[in-house]
């Protein structure tokens, strides 16, 4: 029973991810740390290799390690394809420095 909850879990996993990946959707939700920043800035250029169609960021942070927040920043940077940024919630310190990464006409903000 447990064993088959997990395996629709999984699946629905693979689902969710499958569909943010073709909506070209990335979420940095949480502190930021060296895991959150390697996984985000996977994504960002695998999305970036696909196609140089728009990224969305939707990002919700308090902060976290300030270097690990420049990954992100200079990958966002660094790839060709444009990226559009979405705050909502709480988005502070390492958070604000990623979301300013784009350019101002391409930044919305939610939960104010």
């Amino acid at each position: 029973m447990a064993e088959e909850a997990a395996v629709a879990g999984g699946s629905q996993d693979a689902f969710l991810e499958e569909k943010s990946f073709e909506s070209r959707f990335v979420f940095i939700i949480g502190p930021i740390n060296d895991v959150l920043a390697k996984d985000t800035a996977r994504r960002l250029i695998a999305l970036a290799t696909e196609s140089a169609k728009p990224i969305n960021v939707l990002i919700s942070s308090p902060g976290g390690h300030v270097e690990s927040g420049d990954v992100i920043h200079d990958i966002i940077k660094f790839i060709r394809a444009p990226v559009n940024m979405i705050g909502s919630g709480w988005v502070a310190s390492a958070g604000a420095h990623i979301f300013l990464s784009v350019l101002k006409d391409t930044q919305s903000v939610f939960g104010i």
